[in-house]
């Protein structure tokens, strides 16, 4: 898909840009359906009369054919673009597509699946794709290296079978010295050997332990070999 639309007179405001652009939408939006086609990606350009180029991409979290859809994310980017110089010609190019797939109505069901890629395309228009994180998971053992911030997509890792996490871990583990029972804990369940780390030179050898607290806390704790002291490591409770 690739159109244009030219004006004689330039528009020179975000308002008088949108009836344009939303004809273009319109047009590219039916033109997916008749393909049975969707799209991830929308490319405009903007002709100034001064003769320069500004270009802008819509990535969206998942493709779609729904004019609803483009919206939105379009005219979050259009707010970045400045309109210094009036707009002579509008461009809208679509080169990515991919088979789309009828949606299936259930009676049952409350909210589209495609809420949540609706709502990151909208923050990653408004905000950039280096503002939205999302948690990666890793496939290395040591709690602590375990988790990743990240702005790019990608597949995850496998994962090694492991047994079950605390929901909370420590950014610092806390000391219990020497003993636990001296610090009010109650070994439950363990030990779970983690030996690992020795290829990035921080090597972990440790046997962590469900343990409940004195105030009725389950807590997971470990016996660190290298140190020879107990740490706090999470929560699960």
């Amino acid at each position: 898909f690739a159109q244009s639309l030219e004006f004689l007179c330039g528009l020179t405001t975000y308002e008088m840009l949108r009836f344009p652009m939303n004809r273009l939408l319109y047009e590219a939006s039916q033109w997916l359906r008749i393909q049975h086609s969707a799209t991830s990606a929308l490319h405009w350009r903007f002709k100034f009369e001064n003769s320069k180029y500004v270009e802008k991409t819509i990535t969206l979290n998942q493709p779609s054919a729904q004019m609803e859809t483009f919206s939105e994310p379009t005219w979050l980017a259009l707010e970045k673009i400045k309109l210094e110089v009036p707009v002579i010609e509008v461009m809208l190019d679509i080169n990515n597509l991919v088979e789309s797939t009828p949606e299936r109505s259930d009676l049952f069901k409350k909210y589209a699946d495609t809420d949540r890629a609706h709502l990151l395309d909208k923050l990653k228009a408004k905000l950039g794709q280096e503002a939205i994180y999302s948690l990666l998971r890793l496939s290395d053992p040591r709690p602590e290296k375990a988790n990743l911030l990240h702005n790019e997509i990608s597949e995850p890792a496998s994962l090694p079978d492991l047994s079950p996490r605390p929901i909370w871990i420590e950014s610092s583990p806390i000391t219990l010295g020497s003993s636990p029972e001296k610090c009010g804990f109650q070994l439950l369940r363990g030990p779970e050997r983690i030996e690992s780390g020795w290829w990035d030179f921080e090597p972990a050898c440790r046997q962590y332990w469900v343990a409940l607290s004195q105030n009725n806390r389950i807590s997971w704790i470990y016996y660190d070999q290298h140190k020879k002291s107990w740490w706090i490591a999470g929560w699960f409770t």
